[in-house]
């Protein structure tokens, strides 16, 4: 049994703000929602940017007190998870909740909760723990908030997988509709930029210093210098065909292969030919019955790192030959940044929204050609193109990767 999957929902949470419609449009018009971090003292580092969701309060959409006190990440769970059913017009309360699943991903999990936790015993001991924050400092929290919130009584799994969490959420997902154990899935990944998170990666040296008077994202550009950390919450609704034609949903599209791969290379690094993102690239293609040549447009999983960028270029001229040089290629991590768990999900609803509205967003911050990344990044200035198939990526450092390829949906 197999079942064709499509997507009919989606529910973001940006550096740019809440909503689909704010997120695509900065996104397009070449926009950046990275700045000066507000949320703690940057005075002793070296990387002082990030993409910081600001001015966002649970309590202006969702009337339920008890969720004014669970943690930011659990918060962004829950809204961008409520926009994304909404965004489908899905009443779960009409829906057998046992034939829904969620399926989350993160990469840090509740980060400024286990911090407050292990300052708390630093300062004051066992005795000075608030034992209700403890059950928040579980990765399975923010979900499990969510499941108990719309009563979805089917399988919740999370996954702590690094800035691939949420693309391997969405494998898993397909998994259980394509074999039929659920019809309908809640599929999204949440990370919050706290300064634990944020010291954690200046000390592995993969965050962009602020060395030259200006700090930002470059993916590709010959002087990117690393990436900028950021935050938000990125949900998608996921129903098999069958069951999104039955309630006469709105389709966005199809998703028509998916591949995953791990390059077995190192602990913190990623194998430099680009051998895992090929063969997840490959495994992709090869399920969804297409030829290389039929991907119209590429969302990549760069973000500005000077190894991982290359790398990503050259797996894509392996698996795409001569036809790498014609097909336009963006990250969109120089406007929205790393946000982690959330960041395969991002790209795959840039896919989704390119095919819908035939716009290519742009690589921002693009200025000088790196000789080792020589291919269609779409510099600077969004693009008019008819979109009918196309691939997101996603890894994360200590290779593990995820390709995922959509298409536009036809009955």
């Amino acid at each position: 049994m197999s079942n064709r999957v499509v997507l009919t929902g989606i529910g973001i949470i940006s550096p740019f703000g809440v909503g689909n419609d704010v997120f695509w449009k900065n996104l397009t018009q070449g926009k950046s929602g990275l700045r000066k971090i507000t949320k703690f003292d940057t005075t002793h580092l070296k990387s002082m940017t990030a993409g910081e969701v600001l001015d966002f309060r649970i309590e202006d959409f969702v009337k339920n007190p008890r969720l004014y006190r669970i943690p930011r990440i659990s918060q962004f769970t829950v809204v961008g998870a409520n926009l994304a059913i909404s965004d489908a017009k899905l009443n779960i309360k009409e829906e057998d909740s046992t034939k829904i699943g969620i399926f989350f991903g993160t990469c840090n999990g509740p980060s400024y909760s286990t911090d407050k936790i292990y300052q708390s015993l630093i300062e004051k001991g066992p005795s000075g723990v608030d034992p209700l924050l403890f059950q928040e400092t579980v990765f399975n929290a923010p979900v499990s908030n969510l499941s108990i919130l719309m009563g979805i009584k089917g399988p919740c799994i999370a996954l702590p997988l690094g800035p691939a969490s949420g693309s391997y959420a969405l494998h898993f997902a397909l998994n259980y509709l394509c074999s039929g154990r659920v019809n309908c899935a809640v599929v999204g990944a949440s990370d919050e930029h706290t300064e634990m998170v944020h010291k954690a990666f200046e000390y592995l040296h993969v965050l962009s210093p602020d060395d030259r008077g200006e700090e930002k994202a470059r993916p590709f550009d010959k002087n990117r210098n690393g990436g900028v950390l950021s935050e938000g919450s990125c949900f998608l609704i996921l129903e098999t065909l069958e069951h999104a034609l039955q309630r006469e949903a709105s389709i966005y599209g199809e998703i028509i292969g998916d591949g995953m791969s791990s390059d077995a290379y190192k602990v913190a690094d990623n194998e430099p030919k680009g051998l895992g993102v090929t063969l997840a690239m490959k495994q992709a293609i090869k399920k969804a019955g297409i030829e290389p040549s039929e991907i119209d447009y590429i969302v990549a999983s760069a973000y500005g790192g000077r190894k991982i960028d290359k790398m990503e270029t050259i797996a894509i001229k392996d698996v795409f030959r001569e036809y790498a040089y014609q097909l336009p290629i963006t990250s969109i991590k120089g406007a929205i940044g790393e946000s982690m768990g959330p960041g395969g999900l991002f790209n795959l609803t840039t896919a989704f929204f390119a095919i819908r509205e035939g716009i290519i967003p742009p690589t921002i911050n693009w200025q000088e050609q790196d000789s080792n990344c020589d291919l269609d990044f779409v510099p600077n200035v969004f693009r008019n193109k008819e979109v009918n198939t196309a691939m997101a990526n996603a890894f994360s450092w200590g290779g593990i990767y995820s390709s995922i390829i959509v298409r536009r949906c036809e009955i």
